[in-house]
């Protein structure tokens, strides 16, 4: 049986996942047992082919689980359950979850990182860019995303880079 540990569901916006974009978010397990983290996703791609890349990794950066997830998998807005193997000794230790799409498209990588940047109002986008990125979100998985930082136990990224705000989220243990 699965029991909550963190809940965070306020969101916002969307963040995509496309080419050369990873999102990362922190966390703290307050129990031992950590087997489970539930994501909002919006797939417009029913049935899509495209792989999506789910990890967790230590505060060491050491990888602990892995999992592989094509748009087959993933509704059009639903909870995805990210259900793993146990990790025994994870009370009170930091973890992170990367969401990634692995593929290389250099045209979608400008594409999904100008839509991601533009989201969380770290760029102004003019009215050409603007007419680049419609119905762009359409490529792409999204992930729910807050722009409040309302999980104060860990941080948010994109690419690498700490930004305002959480995942939608929540962790569950065994």
């Amino acid at each position: 049986m699965r029991k909550l540990d963190n809940f965070q569901e306020k969101n916002d916006i969307l963040l995509y996942l496309g080419p050369g974009n990873n999102l990362t978010q922190t966390f703290l397990s307050t129990y031992n047992n950590l087997s489970s983290v539930r994501l909002l996703v919006y797939n417009p791609k029913l049935g899509g082919k495209e792989k999506y890349r789910f990890a967790i990794e230590d505060e060491n950066g050491n990888l602990i689980r892995k999992e592989t997830v094509t748009e087959l998998n993933l509704g059009w807005e639903m909870v995805f359950r990210y259900d793993f193997e146990p990790i025994s000794e994870s009370k009170n230790k930091l973890f992170s979850l990367t969401l990634s799409y692995d593929e290389k498209n250099n045209e979608f990588e400008k594409l999904t990182t100008m839509l991601n940047k533009s989201k969380l109002n770290l760029i102004k986008i003019d009215n050409e860019q603007a007419k680049t990125l419609e119905g762009a979100d359409k490529n792409f998985t999204g992930i729910a995303y807050s722009l409040s930082d309302n999980y104060i136990k860990g941080d948010a990224s994109l690419n690498g880079h700490k930004i305002d705000g959480d995942l939608v989220f929540q962790t569950y243990y065994s």
